[in-house]
């Protein structure tokens, strides 16, 4: 049991940690803060945490030189963390130099601040990065990848864990809990916060959202409510995924390197949605270094093609691996060959 437990009934952060994982006191954690009340709550709350058990905590700012108030920002989460009691608590603001980008400014913003903090745990051999991902947050990306299309998994939303590298996990450990009980905790507990202008700009996407989740919230739609939809589609994603793990092992023939070989038979067997995921796992497995993503609508083409029309289905290429049926020797049953294209 962690000796913080007291903190938790006040501290969601004191919670997950620990009913979620097991710490070590001197293994590090970092934590993302930008400054604002959701990710100044976080820290108030890890920093509050570790006071018994004194594990290193390393608050992480960016600052992406996109404005020009950025870097006092900056400064005032240095100047708080400062005031903390305690040698265990470092802070430290992490540059996005160069060039910007015309178009696409906060996607990129957004992977030079994960690469940036990736970068620093990796150097400090840090293994968990929190970030105070909210329920709106979460809501707000419910209606994003809807808006955009997206199945059962991307409206599954942000997941409170997830890998971002073999090395780093991302943690969200705030999910479940809605932005103004952050600025309510921030303001019990004296925490200081800024306001960022750039929540409010119409140019980019959230913004828009956040005006039209207030139409939508009169309909009933409001971000507990959205979030608890995606809470339930996470959940029937987790069961699919194992489904699917199991069919992959069933169904594999053979794996090597550059390979993986499928009894195609054995693989129509399962419904749809499960053999799909199982092509998906192995194309995704030779894209571990890959710098775009398979568009879902090519997938499914292809899976189309290869799943009603297999008779007539001939050798295609997706996402730089190689599709093909072919007779298996030593089966006679038709196999599905699924092959690195740059072998």
């Amino acid at each position: 049991m962690s000796p913080n437990k007291s903190f938790a009934p006040d501290n969601p952060f004191a919670l997950w940690v620990d009913n979620q994982i097991r710490i070590n006191p001197q293994t590090p954690m970092a934590l993302a803060v930008s400054g604002g009340p959701d990710s100044m709550a976080l820290a108030h709350m890890a920093v509050t945490w570790s006071q018994s058990s004194k594990t290193p905590l390393h608050i992480l700012t960016v600052d992406h030189g996109l404005r020009a108030a950025a870097r006092s920002e900056a400064q005032m989460v240095a100047t708080w963390v400062k005031s903390q009691e305690g040698d265990h608590i470092h802070h430290v603001i992490l540059n996005w130099k160069g060039e910007k980008p015309d178009a696409s400014i906060m996607e990129s913003a957004r992977n030079a601040r994960y690469h940036l903090m990736a970068k620093y745990c990796n150097h400090h051999k840090i293994e968990t990065l929190f970030v105070a991902h909210h329920q709106d947050d979460q809501a707000e990306t419910f209606l994003i990848r809807l808006a955009k299309g997206s199945g059962l998994d991307g409206l599954s939303g942000m997941r409170e864990v997830r890998s971002y590298s073999p090395s780093l996990k991302i943690v969200r450990p705030l999910l479940n809990t809605p932005k103004q009980d952050l600025i309510s905790y921030c303001t019990k507990y004296d925490v200081p916060y800024i306001h960022d202008p750039s929540n409010e700009n119409r140019d980019y996407l959230r913004p828009r959202l956040r005006q039209s989740m207030e139409v939508l919230a009169q309909e009933g739609l409001t971000s507990k409510r959205l979030a608890l939809t995606a809470k339930r589609l996470a959940r029937a994603r987790q069961a699919l995924y194992e489904i699917a793990d199991s069919a992959f092992q069933a169904c594999l023939l053979d794996k090597t390197d550059t390979a993986y070989v499928f009894n195609f038979k054995a693989l129509q067997a399962y419904p749809e949605e499960i053999a799909l995921r199982v092509i998906q796992r192995a194309v995704e497995s030779f894209r571990t270094d890959a710098d775009y993503n398979i568009r879902m609508e090519n997938m499914e083409d292809l899976f189309d093609s290869l799943w009603h029309n297999s008779q007539h289905f001939k050798p295609r290429t997706l996402g730089k691996c190689i599709f093909s049926l072919k007779s298996d020797k030593q089966s006679k049953n038709l196999a599905l060959w699924i092959e690195k294209e740059d072998q």
